[in-house]
């Protein structure tokens, strides 16, 4: 005689998938080991768990491991081939690293526009500034003072910055991940 253990969320569940995996045997027995509980919703606290017992006619049953190990191809070696060997180089080989400016003339004349038009809007008509380009950043140095507090003009500086390079993004459809506004006064 031979058994299986089995725990699903009934009894019904359980004796089904032990009859299953016994490969469907005429003649069987259960012996309920725990009933399955449920909660008020109806969910599952406690599966069920059962034995089942049964006979089996064919003799390789539990001789058969259930999952068999695949077995590993055999490497034949072939002495007629050689192995590959590599060319020696005489010198390393470096790529060169194109770095283009992400500052255009387009793009400073672009952003001296934009604080123009925005000083205009502002009422600061009268305040002029100059540009200068140093790698990817872009410094925008003001003559006067925009506001009285220093807090206040840094807070306008870091939202000028921020507007200028979304503008020029969606405008040119660049990339600006590298590239920084300063403003100065």
């Amino acid at each position: 005689m031979k058994s299986i253990m089995e725990e699903a969320s009934s009894v019904a569940k359980a004796i089904e998938n032990a009859w299953l995996r016994a490969q469907k045997p005429s003649e069987f027995r259960v012996k309920i080991f725990q009933e399955s509980e449920k909660n008020f919703f109806g969910f599952s606290k406690k599966s069920a768990k059962i034995a089942f017992f049964f006979e089996d006619s064919r003799p390789e049953y539990h001789t058969k491991p259930r999952f068999k190990q695949a077995e590993k191809p055999v490497q034949k070696e072939h002495p007629q081939k050689k192995p590959l060997q590599r060319p020696e180089l005489k010198q390393p080989v470096k790529a060169k690293k194109s770095i283009t400016p992400i500052w255009s003339d387009e793009l400073v004349q672009a952003a001296k526009d934009w604080i123009s038009n925005t000083l205009q809007l502002m009422g600061f008509d009268n305040i002029a500034f100059k540009t200068d380009v140093n790698r990817n950043n872009l410094i925008i140095k003001f003559e006067h003072k925009i506001t009285e507090s220093d807090e206040k003009e840094r807070r306008l500086f870091s939202s000028f910055a921020h507007l200028i390079l979304i503008t020029l993004r969606s405008k040119y459809r660049v990339n600006m991940m590298r590239a920084r506004v300063i403003l100065k006064s």
